[in-house]
């Protein structure tokens, strides 16, 4: 479950752990956990909930500190508001399991961990050098705010953030037209928040292997370098994708210089942006 190994005689587990191993192997011999997935399935699902339970805690730590009474009561408010929280994660785990559900069901069986996705990484530019300069309580902030626009822009373009790493964020998209519009607005709305640094972006379109909620291949290499040699403010996109966005209106290519980087000699990049306003015309009676 993502916890250190304990001595023999050290009494750390419950009878609630018990009842959980019981029901893995209920779910192993139903054949629906097979043997040779468990390790990893317990895993990611230890990562995913250790993360989860780590920034509660501390958050709820944190406002405790705030309130008169001091943070040696938050223990007992972390039980009071543990029902609520376990109702709520149970249901938003529900409404997720349900669309990527839907969305698989559109594919054919040997395509559900092979997919043609586009993936796309977006950094913060010169992020430790700011971090350097601000205090815990305003780096917090920064962070907060900038992975609170990414998960709005991602939602609403029907894309899906994989991770956020401190100043980075992994995201997907189904569709390209999906994609360059969330990157393109990822930018603008990173750009209107002054309290943060310039946006750099990188992505490609291809097979991509999806597995325990991660994404894997060259598709998002791919992405990573095209990120790390964006300008401040800009987005490259590498071949395929910039094929499947040509002609479309709403956006405006412009081939770049090949990049060259290790396993990827002359990586073909396209500079995505928004297709510029052409001058009025004036009008005549």
């Amino acid at each position: 479950m993502g916890f250190a190994d304990v001595g023999e005689d050290d009494v750390v587990f419950t009878q609630g752990d018990v009842a959980a191993i019981r029901r893995l192997e209920r779910l192993s011999s139903s054949g629906l956990v097979p043997v040779e997935v468990q390790e990893a399935v317990i895993r990611s699902m230890a990562q995913a909930m250790a993360g989860l339970a780590t920034w509660q805690a501390e958050l709820l730590y944190e406002l405790s500190a705030d309130r008169r009474d001091g943070p040696e009561d938050w223990p007992a408010e972390l039980r009071g508001v543990l029902p609520v929280l376990e109702s709520l994660q149970n249901h938003v785990w529900r409404r997720h399991l349900a669309a990527a559900a839907g969305r698989l069901l559109t594919l054919a069986p040997d395509e559900a961990d092979l997919r043609t996705l586009v993936v796309g990484s977006a950094d913060l530019v010169g992020f430790t050098r700011t971090a350097r300069r601000l205090s815990p309580g305003q780096l917090t902030e920064m962070v907060d705010l900038f992975h609170g626009i990414a998960a709005d822009v991602t939602a609403d373009h029907r894309g899906r953030i994989v991770k956020t790493v401190g100043d980075a964020v992994l995201f997907v998209t189904d569709d390209p037209a999906d994609a360059a519009a969330l990157a393109l607005d990822l930018v603008d709305r990173t750009t209107e928040a002054a309290a943060l640094p310039e946006l750099r972006t990188g992505m490609a379109l291809g097979p991509t292997l999806t597995r325990f909620g991660d994404v894997y291949g060259e598709v998002v290499d791919a992405a990573a370098r095209l990120c790390r040699h964006a300008r401040p403010g800009r987005i490259l996109v590498e071949r395929s994708l910039a094929t499947a966005l040509d002609g479309d209106a709403r956006f405006q290519l412009r081939p770049r210089r090949p990049l060259t980087e290790r396993g990827f000699p002359r990586l073909p990049s396209w500079a995505l942006r928004r297709p510029r306003a052409r001058p009025g015309r004036a009008g005549g009676c």
